[in-house]
């Protein structure tokens, strides 16, 4: 199972990296209009808040930075050069996804606010998420009544 679960664990990760780098598409491409964090901030109508937005966004654009080669060179493309140098793309400093989450979430707690009603803890989903998945994973439990171990 350790070659399943690492295969798994790659799946994940790209995923979760596309997922990231949808949020930073430009609110316009072409003739679509994409619900992302460029969205947000230019269209949102923030007023007093527009201060407050565009520095959540430019926290945001921290991580982005350094996730955008990697999400262009191979995990939306296979980027034949990228691909054959095997070199790492997309590095950050340390704790850098740590305050980037911290910063999604605040920009999530400010769009839900103002459309919906109040903050909206999205990470606490991710949490239940892996603690029930990590439950699958044990190993069963056989319990043996006292008087069958005689």
């Amino acid at each position: 199972a350790a070659e399943f679960a690492n295969r798994l664990g790659h799946i994940t990760q790209e995923y979760c990296l596309l997922q990231l780098a949808k949020l930073h598409d430009p609110a316009i491409q072409g003739r679509s209009l994409n619900l992302t964090i460029d969205y947000m901030v230019r269209y949102g109508e923030w007023g007093d808040r527009k201060a407050e937005i565009e520095r959540i966004n430019s926290e945001l654009l921290v991580l982005w930075k350094c996730l955008k080669p990697a999400r262009n060179k191979t995990l939306a493309h296979n980027d034949m050069e990228a691909l054959m140098a095997g070199a790492p793309i997309g590095s950050f400093d340390e704790g850098a996804d740590d305050a980037y989450f911290v910063a999604l979430q605040d920009l999530v707690n400010e769009v839900h606010e103002k459309w919906a009603d109040g903050p909206y803890p999205f990470d606490d989903l991710a949490k239940a998420d892996v603690f029930e998945f990590l439950a699958l994973l044990e190993p069963p439990r056989i319990i043996i009544p006292q008087e069958d171990l005689r």
